[in-house]
């Protein structure tokens, strides 16, 4: 959704408090997608929503919907849709991954994993490859 045209100002205008909405922000250089709750509209339609679901760090946008919370920071709000879901879901399986202890699997499950993963890279492991 363009957070500038008209479109986005009257799904702004239909917020209500308690809404959820997704943050699409850049932090130090990352995207970042995250579902947040809208706590309060001020008179003048700016918005305070908090991280869902504990409701914690709050983050205070203007009346456009966007906030710059310091120069490594931007956010906007956007509709929950199914490809900000997606986006979402995919960064959570590749920290997942990042973070897995792959000692803990058998010997033939890494060679599954590794089957799969290297259709996608130009090296492909050789069983006589001691490299």
């Amino acid at each position: 959704m363009n957070t500038y045209g008209p479109e986005y100002k009257v799904w702004l205008d239909s917020l209500k408090v308690g809404d959820k909405v997704c943050s699409v922000g850049t932090v130090w250089s990352h995207n970042a997608y995250t579902v947040y709750l809208i706590k309060k509209i001020t008179p003048t339609r700016k918005f305070i929503i908090v991280n869902a679901p504990c409701g914690t760090y709050e983050i205070k946008l203007g009346s456009d919907g966007h906030t710059t919370r310091s120069g490594y920071e931007r956010f906007s709000i956007e509709p929950i849709t199914p490809e900000l879901r997606w986006e979402k879901r995919k960064r959570i399986m590749i920290g997942r991954l990042n973070d897995f202890d792959w000692k803990i699997i058998t010997d033939e499950e890494l060679k599954q994993v590794y089957t799969l993963v290297s259709k996608f890279t130009e090296k492909v492991l050789d069983e006589n490859d001691n490299t």
